[in-house]
């Protein structure tokens, strides 16, 4: 009987782990929709990062790596939040610039796991 509360006791944990994101949407075209309504191309940086972070992502500012090109030196915006404990569901969003102004805008939403 103790294994079965044990074991309730994870799942309900586990389930939980998935409300407290529960306010970005799970559905990738609906998050592309909401963050394409938050940053809009022509936005100034900083301002598209202020924005991402009030929807509760973390940013920082990331060099190369973008492209399959190892010479690649493209800085860009890099924000990101998760949730989750065995399996994550992770929103990710990659805001490429050109001039201090938002020229890309990539977001993506999925579940990671072993």
């Amino acid at each position: 009987m103790k294994a079965f509360h044990r074991t309730a006791a994870l799942s309900m944990a586990f389930l939980a782990s998935f409300a407290s994101a529960s306010d970005l949407p799970v559905d990738q075209e609906a998050f592309r929709v909401l963050v394409g309504r938050e940053v809009a191309i022509g936005t100034t940086m900083k301002d598209a990062e202020n924005r991402l972070i009030a929807l509760g992502l973390q940013c920082k500012s990331v060099t190369g790596g973008w492209t399959n090109n190892v010479s690649d030196k493209t800085e860009f915006l890099f924000c990101s939040r998760q949730s989750g404990t065995v399996v994550q569901r992770r929103w990710r969003v990659a805001v490429l610039p050109l001039g201090g102004k938002v020229a890309e805008v990539r977001p993506t939403v999925g579940l990671v796991g072993p």
